[in-house]
């Protein structure tokens, strides 16, 4: 995943680089969407070379409609949570608070990624 922020010194950004919330930020920014569409999407593609374990085949990907929930107690567990429209994803990993994770970022924060 993202190795870190994306952020410069003094809180600027670097031109190009997306903004990106981790850690606990991430947490917060994530409870802060208003949201009662989403879809729970685990990273289940065993490509070599990039970092993403299958923890098992079992998990599957899942629509949901409510209010959202936190799932980052779901250790060893890749997978990220998206509105339909894609304009935010909060991505969690088997590194979540120990090694920079869980990640949250929009689409309009990306250069050229929409809003």
């Amino acid at each position: 995943m993202y190795g870190g922020s994306f952020q410069a010194r003094g809180g600027r950004h670097a031109r190009g680089q997306p903004r990106l919330r981790h850690g606990a930020k991430a947490d917060h920014e994530y409870r802060c969407q208003a949201c009662d569409h989403y879809w729970i999407v685990p990273f289940s593609a065993d490509v070599p070379g990039l970092p993403v374990h299958v923890h098992r085949r079992a998990i599957e990907g899942y629509e949901c409609s409510g209010p959202l929930i936190a799932l980052g107690a779901f250790c060893d567990a890749e997978f990220f949570i998206s509105p339909p429209d894609l304009s935010w994803s909060m991505i969690h990993t088997h590194e979540d608070h120990a090694l920079g994770g869980p990640y949250f970022i929009r689409a309009d924060w990306i250069p050229g990624g929409g809003g």
